[in-house]
């Protein structure tokens, strides 16, 4: 049975995501796709959860996923009125899938898929990914979406968010103009100017989605230790167009217009979907969540 409800988010979630770049939304999707969603991952794994002793890798990595569970699960009615309220009603495209999805398990082994980062929008034929390319109206980008696929605690190796760093980013993005930085540019000194924001861990129960600023620096956590696998899934949400250049061009609605108008994976997974989102990163036209 459903758990989901068409409703728009509140006043105080779009105030949240302006102030800190992020909302959390909890039973966003049932624990019946979330099983469904799991039961798929272990077979592409090749593992079973009721043989631990097989888990000899501390972590698994899975491209998108489109088939129906997890299409379902990134189109409920309660994700579809939160997109509608931060990107713009029928200003995005449905969800054709998720992913990727990185697996973890028990591990004392560190292997350095941890560090602070900002998913690049466009130039992402370039071969060299630190050439690619984003700018302070995040052209071709709306949303970063974290899905809980599983229940995700602070020792399960959570995503680590910077709050309200997206808007230090955006700044510094601002001098780039239309161009925009490189990943290498934006990473060359570690993100020093957002050390200072607090950090929130994307922790919650099965079922849960973080809605996130697409300029929003995000990690792993060092540590991973657990018994069984945690799933989660992040998704970015990216902008696609016929005329890619003029989604970067085009806006007209800022973030304080909208804070008067809220009705406008453990398994962690990357997702693409069409939108639409507000100043200070910004593009026009359907994108892809």
């Amino acid at each position: 049975m459903s758990i989901h409800q068409e409703k728009d988010l509140t006043q105080s979630q779009v105030e949240n995501f302006i102030e800190h770049g992020f909302v959390k939304l909890e039973a966003a999707f049932d624990g019946d796709l979330a099983r469904d969603c799991r039961d798929e991952l272990w077979a592409d794994i090749g593992l079973s959860q009721a043989r631990p002793e097989t888990f000899t890798k501390p972590v698994f990595s899975i491209g998108s996923k489109s088939s129906p569970p997890f299409i379902a699960a990134a189109n409920t009615p309660q994700l579809h009125a939160a997109y509608d309220s931060l990107v713009g009603e029928g200003r995005w495209l449905s969800p054709h899938g998720l992913g990727t999805f990185p697996i973890r398990f028990r591990s004392n082994e560190h292997i350095g898929d941890h560090g602070w980062h900002v998913d690049m929008g466009f130039g992402t034929e370039n071969p060299d990914f630190m050439k690619w390319r984003a700018n302070v109206k995040s052209r071709s980008r709306a949303l970063l979406m974290l899905f809980l696929f599983s229940d995700v605690g602070p020792d399960d190796a959570p995503n680590c968010i910077r709050k309200s760093s997206h808007a230090t980013i955006a700044r510094e993005l601002l001098p780039h103009g239309q161009e925009g930085a490189t990943l290498g540019q934006l990473s060359a000194d570690g993100y020093a100017s957002t050390e200072d924001c607090d950090v929130a861990l994307a922790t919650g129960s099965t079922g849960t989605v973080y809605l996130c600023h697409p300029l929003e620096p995000d990690s792993k956590l060092r540590e991973c230790c657990h018994d069984l696998a945690r799933w989660r899934v992040t998704r970015r949400m990216w902008a696609m167009s016929t005329q890619p250049s003029a989604l970067a061009m085009d806006f007209s609605q800022s973030f304080e217009r909208r804070r008067h108008r809220p009705s406008h994976a453990r398994v962690r997974s990357t997702t693409q979907r069409r939108g639409r989102i507000s100043k200070p990163s910004a593009v026009s036209e359907r994108l892809t969540i």
